[in-house]
């Protein structure tokens, strides 16, 4: 990852270095990553009321990475949740599963708000299934379907602290086998 960064900010033609003004907006690069592993358990032994016991297990892992140059910015991230339960004496189910991806191109003009243009794509990461039914039927596969929606509109920003978006956008559902 840091070679791709390195690799960037290499290639980036940036007015920001020939300029001797300090008030020239500066390129500023904000990477973060949040991971998650989150464990479940519950077990009923001489309980009166019945119940079930129960184990779930699920994984998350959310990278996001900033970029603002000569007045744009540039905001993609990544969140991935994966996570499975077995409920009883039952297999365990697939109870989480999706990976979603966003970019979001803006810029800064002057305003209260900012102009912008999204993208996102959804999709299951692996194979989901409808458990109502015995053997359980395959519903959802990787990139099938899949949801990619593509937005333009304004966006508010307060400190770092808020950000906000509103636009218009329009979807289109890639589906093959499960439709």
């Amino acid at each position: 990852m840091k070679n791709f960064l390195v690799f960037f900010i290499l290639i980036h033609p940036s007015n920001g270095l020939s300029q001797t003004d300090s008030t020239a907006l500066k390129d500023t690069i904000d990477f973060k990553t949040i991971a998650g592993l989150n464990f479940s358990q519950v077990s009923f032994s001489n309980w009166s009321q019945g119940g079930q016991n129960l184990l779930a297990i699920s994984f998350s892992l959310n990278p996001s990475l900033e970029y603002k140059f000569s007045g744009w910015r540039m905001f993609h991230q990544v969140a991935a949740i994966l996570g499975k339960t077995k409920t009883g004496g039952r297999y365990f189910i697939t109870t989480d599963n999706e990976i979603y991806f966003e970019s979001v191109f803006s810029m800064n003009i002057g305003w209260k708000t900012d102009p912008f243009f999204g993208i996102n794509l959804r999709t299951p990461i692996t194979g989901g299934y409808d458990y109502e039914k015995d053997p359980p039927e395959k519903i959802a596969d990787f990139f099938d379907p899949a949801y990619i929606t593509q937005s333009i509109g304004f966006s508010y920003e307060i400190r770092k602290i808020f950000w906000s978006r509103m636009g218009v956008g329009v979807q289109l559902i890639i589906a093959d086998q499960y439709r």
